[in-house]
């Protein structure tokens, strides 16, 4: 074999290596008013310490940035020195794109060119913000309505917005499901309302295409949780310890309903709704309500210290992990206060309902019997 031929096929083996390491991204920047600041920052989105860029600001209104990307896709964030004011861009590995910013407010309607991923989530978040005002436009008139027939048409007006929101940002999710774009606005649809086919497409689809990226995991573990605890399904069993270092288990506890709470004693949310707990169960628990809070505290003794504050004197436990409790993970919870209302068979039959929701569910429920 002479040497020409040998660095051809040399040649050929390695081409699509170098060419994807030539795949250079590039980000041109230019600010619609003058800027004080001297730099802008690139960073991942999800996890700002593995990827920083730092570029510095031309003439006060320009910059430029360019990155080497190992990822088809990957999620980013740029910012001055206020991780609250940003703009967020999903790039492909050899992009050419152009930004026109307001500096004040990054992310707000943001001229985008070169980068299609991006332009998406901009254009969306453009429409719901518009559906957005409407909702809260017919919000306000539902309350200033003085007689019950235009409180009906408010109220029909108010869904038929709220259906449109959610139609179109199943649309949009659906048209291209194994997208990164998905992760901002997938959970915005509740996997309640008939979207559940909607987030089996869309986990799936992104696992295929990103089986290692951490915002996929993420969303996978929750999606995976959640249609565990989706209504009409059975209520997972939970196993952990209570203050007395005993242990308790959801299925040995029996009721007419039982409410799986989720709280903690840091969390002032939770604390500002545990008197209407209180409430419901001072009232109801005569006729079999029953509740099994789960603690995401990791001091034992603060947890303690609260129960005997608030008097809840119902069921309790807790693994004392914080947010790695693995009750938490299990049910999908990501904000407290969150909670599951279960028959006597453990199935579930309502979430999060706060306040007076929850007492006025169980008054219904009760006063039918």
């Amino acid at each position: 074999m002479g040497k020409t031929t040998k660095f051809l096929i040399f040649s050929i083996l390695f081409l699509p290596i170098l060419a994807f390491s030539q795949q250079k991204t590039e980000i041109y920047g230019k600010l619609l008013t003058p800027t004080t600041f001297t730099q802008i920052t690139l960073s991942n989105y999800l996890n700002p310490g593995a990827f920083t860029i730092n570029a510095p600001i031309i003439n006060a209104d320009s910059f430029y940035i360019s990155l080497e990307q190992n990822n088809p896709e990957e999620i980013y964030k740029l910012y001055f020195n206020s991780r609250n004011n940003f703009l967020a861009l999903v790039l492909r590995p050899g992009e050419k794109v152009h930004l026109l910013l307001n500096p004040q407010q990054l992310g707000y309607m943001p001229n985008i060119e070169g980068s299609p991923n991006t332009k998406t989530i901009y254009e969306v978040e453009w429409v719901l913000a518009n559906i957005q005002k409407q909702i809260d436009s017919v919000h306000r008139l539902y309350n200033s309505a003085v007689d019950q027939e235009t409180k009906d048409r408010v109220s029909r007006e108010y869904m038929n917005l709220n259906n449109a929101k959610n139609v179109y940002l199943n649309n949009v999710i659906r048209s291209n499901p194994g997208s990164l774009v998905n992760l901002f606005f997938i959970e915005r649809l509740n996997i309640d309302n008939g979207f559940a086919d909607t987030y089996k497409l869309v986990d799936s689809a992104l696992m295929k295409n990103y089986p290692n990226h951490p915002g996929v995991l993420s969303f996978h573990n929750k999606t995976q949780a959640l249609l565990k605890t989706t209504i009409g399904s059975k209520a997972p069993n939970i196993k952990l310890p209570t203050p007395n270092d005993d242990s308790l288990d959801l299925y040995s506890v029996k009721g007419e309903l039982i409410l799986v709470d989720f709280w903690a004693s840091w969390c002032g949310p939770c604390r500002k709704e545990n008197p209407y707990v209180v409430k419901a169960y001072q009232t109801y628990h005569p006729k079999g309500f029953e509740i099994f809070a789960i603690s995401l505290d990791k001091d034992k003794q603060s947890w303690i210290n609260a129960i005997n504050t608030d008097k809840l004197t119902w069921y309790h436990v807790s693994d004392l992990k914080y947010w790695n409790s693995e009750a938490a993970k299990l049910y999908g919870v990501s904000v407290v206060p969150y909670n599951f209302l279960l028959d006597k068979n453990h199935i579930i039959i309502a979430k999060n309902l706060r306040g007076e929701k929850l007492y006025n569910f169980l008054e219904q429920y009760f006063n039918k019997k």
